[in-house]
């Protein structure tokens, strides 16, 4: 079985190349990332196809804009390319809105994978312009890129997505849940067989990891912040997109929150912290979620982080609901408050985690791939 990868961009997709090149499926793996990321990948050279000139025109446009608009042109000039070197495979996967000229020119005996990370690109652009009102940030989504993974959803033989959140998207919209798999993907984890080494903790930490500031929630978590007056205790925001609204700026004032950017090393973040909250409003996944458990951090995430699939109420951490920053806060009190459970808690995060591996990962979408291509009998 022949198993091609596209992707515009990096992803998951090192990791969704490595897994197949283990089982000896990948065929060849197109991306518009430079050669030098995958140095650290075991996947064949000869296997790589790289058109970083899409990145480029991407950046170079975003810049002379001062928009997105880049975004819909490294899609459109990464998938064209793509069509005309892609080599005949018999399971083309592809990432969600840079492949629709591929699968269309593949569609005879070949079949095709859309992966998509987040949930139906129609919900989550509501999602997006809704909280852009709520919090009077301005917005706009790129109904280019809409139209495209809507062409792509209804081309593809199965799309597969990384949680419940993300498929019950799809279901609303009247997808039969037989086309709609969900695969759970995984994070980048400290050595498995041990707890990382801790450093000694004087104070009560709370770590955030996030980029988009409408979708990851992050007001809310500040929102609950400030009300708690927690002595002793920090709030470590590791993002490089705050929206600085006044709302925000006026609490970021606060002396217990600290920002730094994404040079700061994330395994260095997760050992130094407490506990971990994700609040998105909107996020299909998030590996960092499993990434915090897999440190011995219990978490704190909304419903609609798909990664909530994966921990258990309670035990590993809590599920909320989005927008509210009094059951925030009531969770983040209730670790500050209970070092014991906290200790406990994490300590389940960190076992709990361990069930969702790279290698789970790559078993489920080989089995995927096997079924739809008939190597499975």
């Amino acid at each position: 079985m022949r198993v091609t990868i596209s992707v515009g961009g990096k992803w998951y997709a090192l990791e969704l190349a490595e897994q197949l090149e283990k089982r000896g499926y990948l065929h060849q793996i197109v991306t518009s990332h430079p050669p030098w990321a995958f140095r650290s990948q075991r996947i064949d050279p000869k296997k790589l196809l790289s058109f970083p000139l899409a990145e480029a025109a991407a950046q170079g446009i975003n810049r002379l804009t001062r928009s997105n608009s880049g975004d819909y042109w490294k899609a459109v000039l990464f998938d064209r390319f793509a069509s005309t070197h892609l080599n005949s495979c018999d399971v083309l996967i592809g990432f969600a809105s840079f492949c629709l000229t591929t699968m269309r020119r593949k569609k005879k005996g070949c079949s095709l994978v859309l992966e998509r990370a987040c949930p139906h690109i129609v919900d989550q652009s509501r999602c997006i312009e809704e909280e852009a009102k709520r919090l009077g940030v301005r917005t706009s989504v790129d109904q280019r890129m809409v139209e495209r993974m809507l062409a792509e959803y209804e081309l593809a033989d199965q799309i597969t997505v990384p949680s419940a959140y993300s498929q019950k998207s799809f279901l609303a919209h009247g997808f039969n849940p037989k086309k709609v798999k969900i695969i759970p993907l995984s994070g980048k984890f400290p050595p498995p067989l041990q707890l990382p080494d801790r450093r000694p903790q004087t104070a009560f930490r709370l770590l955030y990891v996030g980029g988009s500031f409408l979708r990851k929630g992050m007001i809310y978590l500040l929102r609950a912040w400030e009300t708690l007056r927690l002595q002793n205790a920090e709030l470590v925001l590791r993002t490089s997109d705050c929206a600085l609204t006044p709302e925000v700026q006026r609490i970021l004032k606060n002396p217990t929150i600290k920002v730094v950017g994404y040079q700061t090393d994330l395994g260095v973040l997760y050992s130094e912290a407490s506990a971990f909250c994700l609040p998105s409003i909107d996020e299909g996944f998030g590996m960092v979620v499993l990434e915090a458990m897999s440190y011995g951090l219990p978490v704190i995430v909304t419903e609609n982080v798909g990664a909530a699939d994966c921990l258990r109420e309670g035990i590993d951490g809590f599920v909320v609901r989005i927008r509210d920053p009094e059951a925030i806060r009531e969770k983040i009190l209730y670790l500050y408050e209970h070092k014991e459970q906290r200790l406990t808690m994490g300590q389940a995060a960190r076992e709990q985690s361990l069930r969702f591996t790279w290698d789970v990962y790559g078993d489920r979408v080989a089995q995927t791939a096997r079924e739809l291509s008939g190597a499975d009998g």
